[in-house]
C-alpha cells in the first residue's frame, strides 16, 4: 500500500497549487530541468514528472491536482517556497493554456525549445524505445495527420486514448512552437513566461538554471549536479535528406517565432 499516495489525497485540501509549471518541449531537457531546479532548498517538485492534469485530467476534481504540491502550512515556515511540475505535453493542445489560466492566473511558464528538425529523430527514437513504433520515420512523418487526426483534436470532446495518440505521434506538429508559445501569451502575461534553448541549456547548464531560478524570484546557485535526465532512447540515424527537409519546413515557422518572442536561436 503506498502510504504516501494515501496521505496526500485525503490531505489533497489542505495543499496549494504549483507556482511554477514546466511545459515543454518534449524531448527537450524538461527532466533534466526539473531534476536540477529540485537541488534548490526552496524548490518543490512534483513526486511525479507529466501529471497531465490539464490536458488529460482537467474534467477531474482540482483536489486530484492539489495532492501532489506541498500543504499550505509548509509555506508559513517556508516562505520563498516555489513549487511546480513539469507536463511535456501541456505546449500541444490550444486550449490547455486556457484551462491552466483559469485555475492558476499567476503560474510562471517555462519553455525548453529544441531545434525541432532534430527533436523529432529523438521523438521516432523515443517511441522505438516504447515500441509503440512500427513505421520507418519517412513513413511516419509521411502519415502523421492520418495518424493522429491533427483537426479534431479537442481536450475536452475527444476521448483520453485519442488524445494520447496524438501525443505519441504528433512528430512535425510539436514543433510548431510559434502557435504554441501564441496559445500561452493569449491567456498569461509575457512577464510570466521564461523561453530557454535547449541546445544553450545544455551546453551552459548552470546559467541556464541560475536564469530559471531568478525568473522564479530565487536566488542563484553556485553549483548543482548537473548529471542529465532521460536521455535513453533507441539510436537513430540522422537521415540528412529527411534533416534537410525538416529544416526547410520549419524555416518560416521559427522565423515567426523568433519575431514573437525577440530572440533568435541558431537553428541549422
Amino acid at each position: 500500500m503506498n502510504w504516501d499516495y494515501l496521505f496526500r489525497k485525503y490531505t489533497s485540501s489542505l495543499r496549494s497549487l504549483p507556482d511554477f509549471l514546466i511545459v515543454g518541449a518534449q524531448k527537450a531537457g524538461t527532466t533534466s530541468l526539473l531534476y536540477y531546479l529540485s537541488q534548490h532548498p526552496d524548490v518543490y517538485v512534483s513526486p511525479r514528472k507529466e501529471i497531465n492534469y490539464f490536458n488529460l485530467e482537467v474534467h477531474r476534481p482540482l483536489s486530484e491536482y492539489r495532492h501532489y504540491f506541498p500543504l499550505k502550512i509548509q509555506r508559513l515556515f517556508h516562505k520563498n517556497l516555489k513549487a511546480g511540475e513539469a507536463t511535456p505535453d501541456y505546449m500541444i493542445y490550444s486550449q490547455v493554456p486556457e484551462a491552466i489560466a483559469k485555475v492558476l492566473p499567476d503560474v510562471k511558464i517555462i519553455m525548453l525549445l529544441r531545434n525541432p528538425a532534430d527533436r523529432v529523430f529523438s521523438h521516432y527514437g523515443h517511441n522505438l524505445m516504447m515500441k509503440r513504433e512500427w513505421l520507418s520515420l519517412e513513413d511516419a512523418l509521411k502519415y502523421e495527420d492520418v495518424r493522429t487526426g491533427k483537426d479534431y483534436i479537442d481536450i475536452y470532446k475527444c476521448k483520453k486514448d485519442a488524445i494520447k495518440n496524438y501525443s505519441n505521434y504528433n512528430y512535425k506538429a510539436r514543433g510548431l512552437y510559434y502557435e504554441q508559445v501564441e496559445w500561452f501569451l493569449q491567456h498569461i502575461d509575457k512577464s510570466n513566461l521564461l523561453i530557454l534553448q535547449s541546445e544553450e541549456f545544455f551546453k551552459n547548464t548552470l546559467p541556464s538554471v541560475n536564469e530559471t531560478l531568478r525568473f522564479l524570484g530565487l536566488t542563484a546557485v553556485k553549483s548543482l549536479n548537473a548529471e542529465p535526465q532521460n536521455q535513453q532512447q533507441a539510436k537513430v540515424e540522422k537521415n540528412e535528406s529527411i534533416r534537410n527537409e525538416l529544416i526547410r519546413f520549419y524555416e518560416p515557422y521559427n522565423e515567426k517565432l523568433f519575431a514573437l518572442i525577440a530572440k533568435r536561436f541558431d537553428w541549422k
